[in-house]
């Protein structure tokens, strides 16, 4: 969808409007969690779920605790706060008892295994492990894991405050590089989210994620590289900054998500050749080459094209969540396969010799082990 003379607020209250009333038409039996939609900005997202299209329906948050765990006694928090890295701890609630008698705690062998199974999820995702203090079901306990013994009685309370842990809870840790310990959260999340039955499949949650950062560093190229494309419009009141801190501009885009998918995304375009005209150095490009690849949309934009902003839709995800599928492939009339096949169609298949000669292709045997392409 294109819309002319638009700014992000139209954009966003157009389409939050109908979203809504679609929701209401095609599943009103599902409660809308949030009316008008909540909103977070991207690093909002990130630092408290460690992901960019978060599942709201539950509250499970990371918290930052560096500077505590920086003051405790365990050296891998140390070494890793004096490195600047964060230390976050995501609570799982309840996670300690057992399932089927919450009066009960999960101990020994058990307590073992289910924290080798969370520990070897984050290892999938980067992280090196995962430290973790399982909490008493009174304060006549002790709380179970390794690393409680390099933490003093009045750091744990100011840990379990600052978490706002309870009883039969399970505190973990996790510190690295920033972008581990962000995938580790939203694993972490998701699959204890799953295992205690946390989101509500009656529920639907929308939100607006906003504010992203217009630009990444690329350090191998020395170059900053656009978040989602060249052409979009940084928030007008950061545009100063793309001379002076370009790492801190904003770019106007916006993703629409719900119950942990993004189910569409859009931005305002820039519209003004000499805003436009600032972008294609900062992203590795020479004016000539800008020139000769958008010449003709730098030149339309002298003749007064209007402010404009877009949105594009995953309707197939939208379908999914309405539909309370697991895949979009179970709502998609022609599915194909995981590896690209389209099983109707038996495609792809063995293309004739006359079409290769035609498109002037040559195919090459895959080599063997040890032998050059």
């Amino acid at each position: 969808m294109e819309l002319s003379f638009v700014e992000r607020e139209d954009m966003l209250q157009f389409m939050e409007e109908m979203v809504l009333a679609l929701a209401k038409a095609v599943v009103p039996h599902k409660t809308l969690k949030y009316q008008p939609l909540r909103r977070l900005t991207y690093t909002e997202a990130m630092e408290k779920y460690g992901s960019d299209k978060p599942d709201l329906r539950y509250d499970l948050e990371a918290v930052d605790v560096t500077e505590l765990a920086g003051q405790s006694a365990f050296p891998i928090f140390q070494q890793a706060v004096e490195a600047g890295k964060p230390v976050k701890v995501l609570r799982a609630p309840g996670l300690h008892t057992k399932r089927d008698n919450p009066s009960e705690l999960v101990t020994g062998e058990g307590l073992k295994r289910l924290m080798k199974e969370l520990e070897d999820l984050v290892k999938t995702v980067g992280a090196k492990g995962l430290a973790y203090m399982a909490l008493p079901l009174d304060e006549s306990g002790e709380v179970k894991g390794p690393i409680g013994k390099y933490f003093t009685v009045e750091q744990k309370l100011a840990l379990f405050e600052q978490t706002g842990a309870q009883p039969g809870d399970i505190l973990m840790f996790i510190s690295d590089k920033t972008e581990v310990v962000y995938a580790s959260v939203d694993k972490l999340r998701r699959h204890v989210a799953d295992m205690l039955g946390l989101a509500d499949p009656n529920v639907l949650d929308f939100a607006w994620i906003i504010d992203f950062p217009m630009f990444y560093w690329d350090e191998e190229n020395k170059r900053w590289d656009p978040s989602q494309h060249m052409f979009t419009m940084p928030m007008p009141e950061d545009i100063a900054m793309l001379d002076t801190d370009p790492g801190k501009v904003r770019g106007s885009q916006y993703d629409l998500i719900c119950n942990g998918y993004e189910i569409g995304g859009g931005s305002i375009r820039i519209h003004e050749r000499a805003l436009q005209e600032k972008i294609f150095p900062l992203i590795g490009q020479t004016m000539e080459h800008a020139r000769e690849q958008f010449g003709h949309m730098l030149e339309a934009f002298e003749y007064g094209a209007p402010p404009h902003g877009g949105m594009a839709w995953g309707i197939d995800r939208l379908a999914m969540i309405f539909a309370g599928a697991p895949n979009i492939r179970e709502v998609i009339a022609f599915p194909k396969t995981q590896n690209g096949g389209d099983a109707m169609a038996h495609a792809p298949s063995e293309p004739e010799p006359q079409q290769l000669k035609d498109l002037y292709i040559q195919v090459l045997p895959v080599p063997k082990k040890n032998e050059e392409a």
